[in-house]
């Protein structure tokens, strides 16, 4: 590793996005923040989002994946130059100048990425990869993406024990942070249900989903029939079900609507929020509730709980780590396996299926019994609090990154770009060669063989053997 490189780290995510992925970049900006930790952030543009987070570091590099890298580039306006990745080299130092590169990318999308930078970006740098995966089993097409990364942070045990024993790299948990400062403890409820179109009075529970997010992993449709058992027309007691990217998916969501029937306590909104209103909208709430067979991390329940909302779940994949019986109401559950492929989830991998008749009885005690509910709340904020705050998982941050100042990158990732790169071109040489022989020999043979033998003309172009002097 360079001496001469500054002590710091270039982090790299989908900061604009409001997906779960960029929420994920943002929790780690928020550790490296609350550390006191130098670092240099580098937007990876989301062409499936809609990027509601916009102005986040207008100022910062913008990586087109596949495409190009754009150097100064200011959110919703012409940028300053770009550059395709064969000239990524001459910006090097203006885009990762921290002798660590920490890419908040998973590991599907981390070969496009790499070529879109190039070698440079990677040289004398010690880079470290964040991934995000649900299930206990990892897809063996992916295993190449190891190599470009020293080590892995993840941000559950869940996720390290499935993929340590894949590598030889070290695979260390590092949970994602919550944003308390963003997460108020006190707004007026009726005023944010008036903004929301909400019912002024009653007992709401809340769900949020992505449909991109594959249906059958968040299982909304498990929620929707429990929720229907539980309260049936009742109109005291509500389920919000908040969507975003549904004019993907229409044909699913016309599904789910039906399966909800016409239900008067059952309410829709899709839409994209902002972050800010994406946490008022928590607050106007009384419970969230998630039924989910698998999950990477679970932003929407450690927020809550960290806003004091009691959760109903499943304590299944990541959100294990910081769920218990005493902060949550739990879901029993039995693991299946997967019967045909979902998204990335290959057929005969395993996840859990929440227990109906469970859900019923504890999404009735989160109404009927308040005492308990608030104990479990009050339970669930603190622990939150205490155990994903930033300043609390800066601490184990920062001496992870000092132990790295005196070690050396493995490299493996210029040489498979290198690989890559002489292939390439070899091929391109080889394609252009041949076909700029064929122009010429179609544009010149008829001005040669009027002057010249074309046979002995050809040959010394050298379409066929040796020319005898």
């Amino acid at each position: 590793m360079r001496k001469d490189l500054p002590w710091g780290v270039n982090l790299c995510g989908y900061f604009r996005s409001e997906k779960g992925t960029g929420e994920a970049v943002r929790a780690i900006e928020r550790i490296l923040i609350a550390g006191g930790i130098p670092f240099a952030p580098i937007v990876i543009s989301d062409n499936t989002a809609k990027n509601s987070e916009d102005s986040a570091h207008p100022d910062a590099p913008v990586i087109i994946p596949g495409d190009k890298l754009v150097i100064g580039g200011v959110a919703n306006s012409k940028p300053t130059h770009s550059v395709t990745n064969s000239k990524i080299t001459d910006f090097t130092k203006e885009i990762n100048p921290y002798r660590v590169n920490h890419l908040v990318v998973n590991a599907d999308q981390i070969g496009v990425l790499a070529e879109t930078c190039g070698r440079a970006f990677f040289k004398d740098r010690y880079t470290i990869g964040c991934w995000n995966w649900e299930l206990s089993k990892f897809p063996s097409r992916w295993s190449s993406a190891f190599d470009y990364f020293d080590e892995l942070w993840v941000p559950s045990t869940f996720i390290q024990k499935t993929l340590q024993p894949l590598t030889t790299i070290p695979v260390r948990c590092l949970p994602y942070s919550i944003d308390i400062d963003d997460i108020r403890d006190k707004q007026d409820k009726s005023f944010l249900r008036k903004k929301f179109g909400l019912p002024q009075s009653g007992f709401i529970f809340y769900f949020a989903f992505d449909y991109l997010s594959i249906l059958e992993r968040k299982n909304p449709q498990g929620l929707i029939r429990a929720f229907s058992r539980a309260f049936s027309n009742q109109t005291d007691v509500y389920l919000l079900l908040k969507t975003s990217h549904a004019e993907q998916l229409p044909s699913e969501h016309r599904k789910l609507i039906s399966l909800a029937g016409e239900r008067s306590n059952i309410i829709w909104i899709d839409e994209i929020f902002s972050r800010s209103d994406s946490l008022a909208l928590m607050q106007a709430v009384d419970s969230i509730v998630s039924l989910h067979r698998s999950e990477g991390f679970g932003f929407l329940l450690a927020e809550a709980m960290a806003m004091g909302k009691p959760v109903v779940t499943t304590t299944y994949s990541a959100p294990g780590d910081w769920l218990t019986e005493e902060n949550c109401f739990p879901i029993g559950y039995r693991l299946i396996e997967l019967a045909q492929d979902y998204g990335p989830y290959e057929k005969g991998g395993m996840w859990a299926e929440p227990e109906e008749e469970q859900v019923v009885a504890q999404l009735r005690m989160a109404v009927e019994n308040r005492t308990q509910t608030q104990k479990i709340s009050a339970r669930g904020r603190k622990d939150i609090r205490e155990k994903l705050a930033p300043e609390q998982l800066a601490k184990q941050v920062i001496p992870l990154l000092e132990q790295l100042r005196t070690r050396s990158p493995n490299g493996k990732a210029e040489k498979i770009l290198k690989k890559r790169a002489l292939a390439q071109r070899k091929s391109v040489g080889f394609y252009l060669k041949k076909y700029a022989k064929k122009l010429i020999k179609r544009l010149l043979k008829p001005v040669i063989r009027s002057v010249y033998d074309w046979e002995k003309f050809k040959k010394w172009l050298g379409f066929g053997g040796k020319v005898n002097q």
